[in-house]
C-alpha cells in the first residue's frame, strides 16, 4: 500500500459536506430565578426580561449558544489544550468571525420556548383568547417576579449606585429546545461532551449568575445520530418535527456531568439561623412595616405544573454581599491594613483586593486602586457560585414592633415607630455548598486572600455573621454544625486546586 493511501481522508470543509445530524431535544428546568435583560421595560415597573411574540420569557439561541461555547473553551483548557489550540478547535464547531478564518457555526440551536401547565412547549403565535395563555404556569410567567437589590457601602448604608430593581422568570419553570450538529464519525466525542456539559451543575444561564440567578437542570434529553447517507436515516431525519410542542421521536439518551479539576467547593453542613431573621421588601401581610420578601415557584406533579404558594427564601445577593464586606475586613486584618494608613480615596470608591479576587468587579467600577492585572475599565466576574436557599412551605412569622423613645418627652420619636415581621429561626436548616471555580490560566490566589475567606467561614461555624435585615436588632444570626472542604482544606493551605475522595471538616 503506497503512503498516499495510508494518510487519514481530510476533514470536510464545505458547510454542505458534513454527512451526519447530531439531533437532540432538551428540556431545562430551573432550579433558580434566571434573566435575560430585555434592555427596556414591560409596562410600567423594573427592567424587563426577554420575551417572545405571546409576551413569554424565553431563552434566546443566542444564549444558549454562548454557554455552550464559554463551557467547550473551558472544558479544552482544563484538558490541557493551550488558549489557542482551544480557541481554534471551539471555533472550528462554533464558527469563526470572517476577520480570522471565517466559518459558519456547525451547531444550530433554536430558542428555548417555556412550558404551559400541561408540560408542552409553547410554539408558535397564540391567539389572545386561546386558553393556554390563561394556564396557571403561563399566567404567572407572564407577570414574572420583581426582585429588589441593595449594595451596601462601608457606612452601612445604601449605595445610590446599587440600589435598582429587576423582573426575574420564576424557579421551577421548564424550557424546551432542539440542538443539531453537522458532523461526521470523528465528532461523536465532542457531541457527547456537549451533552455532558449541559448537565454541569454549576452551569448557569442568563444575568446574575454569580448571585444565585440562572441554575438549571436537565429533566429530559432525548437525542440520536443520522447518516444522511442512509436513506433510512435521511427519511427518518426528514421526518422530524420542527416545532418544540410536537414530540420529537428521539430516544433517550445518557449523559453525566463531568468533573471539574479546577473547582473546589465547601459545604457549611447544617446551615440555620439562630435568631428571627427576614429579608426585606416583601408584601405585608398585615399592618407591618417591614416583611420578609417571598417568591413564587413552580412545582411539577405527575407532569402538571401549577404555581406554589408565596414562601420565603434566603436570596445568595444577601449571603454574598455579606460575606464581601467581612470578607474585606478579614484581608485588612491579615494584611495590617488599617484606618490610619488606607489611601485617600472614599471606602466605597476603594474595592478590597480580596473582594475583586473572589467575588469580581462591575467594569465601572473597575479602579486603579486595586492590585488587578486587567486594565481599570475592565470588569471581572466572581470566582465563587453561591446558590439561593428556598423555603419547601411558608414559614411561620411573627410581627414585632419598635420605638425609640425622646429622651425630653417620653414619647415615641418621629418616624421611629414602626413595625416588622420576621421568620422563626427554626424553619431552616439546610447543607449549603459554595463553589470556587478557577477559569484556566488564572494565577495562582494568594495566601492572605485564602486564609481570610476561611475565616470568614469560621465567623459563620461560631454565629459572628449576620445575614437579611436588622442585624443590628439581633436578627439574621447563621451558624452551622461544621465547614467541610471537599479537598480536605488542600486549597487553603497550599492555594492548589484538586479534589480528594473525601473531605474533612475543619473545626477547632
Amino acid at each position: 500500500m503506497s503512503s498516499a493511501a495510508q494518510q487519514p481522508s481530510p476533514r470536510p470543509t464545505a458547510f454542505s459536506e458534513w454527512p451526519r445530524r447530531f439531533v437532540a431535544r432538551v428540556t431545562l428546568q430551573l432550579r433558580a430565578p434566571f434573566v435575560i435583560r430585555a434592555g427596556g421595560e414591560f409596562g410600567s415597573g423594573p427592567a424587563d426580561f426577554v420575551r417572545d411574540a405571546n409576551g413569554l420569557p424565553a431563552l434566546p439561541g443566542t444564549s444558549l449558544c454562548g454557554i455552550l461555547r464559554h463551557a467547550c473553551l473551558e472544558h479544552l483548557g482544563r484538558q490541557g489544550h493551550r488558549p489557542d489550540t482551544a480557541a481554534l478547535r471551539t471555533a472550528a464547531l462554533f464558527g469563526a468571525s470572517a476577520d480570522t478564518e471565517g466559518a459558519a457555526s456547525r451547531l444550530t440551536l433554536s430558542w428555548a420556548r417555556i412550558h404551559d401547565s400541561a408540560d408542552r412547549p409553547v410554539d408558535g403565535l397564540l391567539a389572545p383568547q386561546d386558553p393556554r395563555l390563561t394556564c396557571p404556569v403561563l399566567a404567572e410567567a407572564r407577570v414574572g417576579c420583581r426582585r429588589q437589590h441593595v449594595r451596601i457601602n462601608s457606612h452601612g448604608t445604601a449605595d445610590g449606585r446599587g440600589k435598582f430593581e429587576e423582573s426575574v422568570v420564576s424557579a421551577g419553570h421548564r424550557f424546551s429546545f432542539d440542538l443539531v450538529l453537522r458532523g461526521d464519525a470523528e465528532d461523536t466525542e465532542i457531541w457527547q461532551t456537549i451533552l455532558d456539559l449541559l448537565h454541569d451543575p454549576d452551569l448557569r444561564v442568563g444575568a446574575g449568575t454569580r448571585r444565585g440567578f440562572g441554575a438549571f437542570s436537565v429533566h429530559r434529553l432525548d437525542a440520536a445520530c443520522f447518516d444522511l447517507r442512509r436513506l433510512e436515516d435521511f427519511r427518518a431525519f426528514c421526518s422530524l418535527p420542527k416545532r418544540l410542542d410536537v414530540a420529537s421521536g428521539l430516544p433517550p439518551a445518557n449523559a453525566t456531568s463531568m468533573a471539574n479539576p479546577l473547582q473546589v467547593a465547601v459545604t457549611l453542613r447544617g446551615l440555620r439561623p439562630t435568631t428571627p431573621w427576614l429579608f426585606g421588601g416583601g408584601a405585608p401581610e398585615g399592618d407591618e412595616s417591614i416583611a420578609p420578601m417571598t417568591q413564587t415557584v413552580i412545582r411539577w406533579q405527575n407532569n402538571r405544573g401549577a404555581p406554589s404558594p408565596p414562601t420565603h427564601y434566603v436570596p445568595a445577593s444577601a449571603v454574598k454581599g455579606s460575606l464581601a464586606h467581612r470578607l474585606a475586613w478579614h484581608y485588612n486584618r491579615i494584611t495590617g491594613q488599617r484606618a490610619g494608613n488606607l489611601a485617600d480615596t472614599p471606602p466605597e470608591e476603594t474595592a478590597s483586593e480580596a473582594v475583586v479576587c473572589l467575588f469580581g468587579i462591575e467594569a465601572s467600577s473597575a479602579s486603579a486602586n486595586v492590585a488587578a492585572e486587567a486594565p481599570a475599565s475592565a470588569g471581572r466576574r466572581g470566582l465563587l457560585l453561591l446558590d439561593e436557599i428556598a423555603l419547601s412551605a411558608p414559614a411561620a412569622t411573627q410581627e414585632i414592633h419598635h420605638v425609640s423613645l425622646d429622651r425630653f418627652s417620653g414619647g415615641a420619636r418621629s418616624g421611629l415607630l414602626f413595625s416588622e415581621r420576621v421568620i422563626a429561626p427554626d424553619v431552616l436548616r439546610c447543607d449549603y455548598r459554595i463553589a470556587l471555580l478557577v477559569p484556566p490560566g488564572t494565577p495562582p490566589i494568594a495566601a492572605p486572600i485564602r486564609h481570610a475567606f476561611a475565616a470568614v467561614l469560621e465567623d459563620i461555624r461560631k454565629a459572628r455573621i449576620a445575614f437579611g435585615g436588622g442585624s443590628g436588632r439581633g436578627n439574621g444570626r447563621f451558624r452551622c454544625d461544621t465547614v467541610e472542604w471537599d479537598d480536605a482544606g488542600r486549597w487553603i493551605e497550599t492555594g492548589e486546586i484538586g479534589v480528594t475522595d473525601q473531605g474533612a471538616p475543619l473545626n477547632d
